[in-house]
């Protein structure tokens, strides 16, 4: 059995001796939750969880939060839907907030014309206000890029820093299934603006045209050796106990 994403975050901050103080996990399935409660417990995690949607799971553990101690978030919905961005908004409040999110390239990529049609979609949860930014009379990859444009701005305008690139992930036949993004809270990003190091492969961005461009793998500041190792799949996080924001780049947690 494979260990989900808490469980990975949790073995790996404890091999990296910089140990979680508390982990939140929640789910609207009691069964998936518990199950990712067990298994955490049964290797030393602290763990609270919580059972709903996200929407609502959201209240109940910012306000448990040391809102003076870093955090680090993994929003990893099943699809658009389940990542409304008011949930980011109440997250992003925490002043030391990284947070990494799934967006699911799938969902935007087979429904984007039905959830136009649609006076009421998905999309207005997840990017509200989309409509105002993006010509739906234009071709689909330009409409989804405007949309992921648009939802970048609403990061920022929580007050989150994101990197310009989001790794695509796909499946075994190449298909896009999701991209992974990262924000962080203005404070920490600023401290680290000192950091330039170009983006390495497979990170992509996407561009209007709805093509990714990939980067080279090269370093133009030996500071960044310091925390990042480059490897030929990625920027791979050396101390999970510090963030490490590269600008326009991509952080990965595992391999």
């Amino acid at each position: 059995m494979l260990d989900g994403s808490a469980l990975v975050a949790w073995r790996q901050s404890v091999e990296r001796k910089a140990p979680f103080t508390q982990m939140f996990v929640a789910d609207a399935h009691p069964a998936l939750c518990d199950a990712a409660t067990k298994r955490l417990r049964a290797a030393g995690a602290p763990v609270h969880a919580e059972t709903g949607l996200a929407s609502a799971t959201v209240d109940r553990v910012v306000p448990l939060l040391d809102p003076f101690a870093l955090h680090f978030a993994f929003l990893d919905p099943f699809n658009l839907a389940a990542l409304p961005f008011e949930v980011i908004r109440k997250v992003a409040t925490l002043k030391r907030m990284d947070i990494l999110i799934h967006v699911s390239a799938q969902d935007i990529n087979r429904n984007l014309r039905r959830y136009i049609k649609n006076p009421s979609s998905p999309l207005d949860f997840f990017a509200p206000g989309w409509r105002d930014h993006a010509d739906t009379g234009r071709p689909d990859f330009y409409v989804r890029a405007r949309i992921v444009e648009h939802w970048r701005g609403l990061l920022k305008s929580a007050g989150m820093d994101t990197a310009e690139a989001a790794e695509l992930v796909s499946g075994p036949n190449n298909q896009p299934l999701y991209w992974l993004a990262f924000a962080s809270s203005a404070q920490l990003a600023d401290a680290d603006k000192h950091l330039d190091a170009d983006r390495a492969g497979p990170c992509s961005d996407l561009r209007p045209d709805g093509s990714h461009r990939q980067f080279p793998r090269r370093v133009r500041d030996d500071r960044c050796l310091q925390r990042l190792n480059c490897s030929g799949r990625g920027w791979k996080l050396l101390d999970c106990s510090r963030r490490c924001a590269v600008r326009g780049g991509i952080v990965r947690l595992v391999h």
